[in-house]
């Protein structure tokens, strides 16, 4: 085996090792912080996205970005919390920030 594909191999191996945290640390993190502020959701899915840390679909359902698992924990507490808020207003409105500032200002 090459050590381009010894390198390759670690990388798949490294991501596979991470997205599984993501998936047991989000899932811990989004209840936690849906009972504290008292947001309920439907459902959490853990995906792969390139260009966004999550999404908020149908009002009840919470996209994450497995990356997010890389991020500190104030900014994931952050993106968390402005998708909980989404299951509450939609869209980006003035009523939106209001209530994602309530819970983090």
């Amino acid at each position: 085996m090459s050590k381009k594909e010894v390198d390759h191999d670690k990388k798949k191996l490294a991501t596979k090792y991470l997205e599984h945290k993501a998936i047991i640390y989000l899932n811990a993190r989004v209840q936690q912080i849906s009972a504290e502020i008292k947001i309920n959701y439907e459902k959490l899915k853990i995906r792969k996205y390139k260009r966004i840390w999550g999404c908020c679909i149908n009002q009840k359902i919470i996209n994450l970005n497995w990356k997010l698992i890389m991020l500190p924990t104030d900014i994931i507490n952050y993106i968390i919390i402005h998708e909980l808020c989404h299951v509450i207003e939609p869209n980006h409105s003035k009523n939106f920030w209001d209530i994602v500032r309530k819970f983090d200002p």
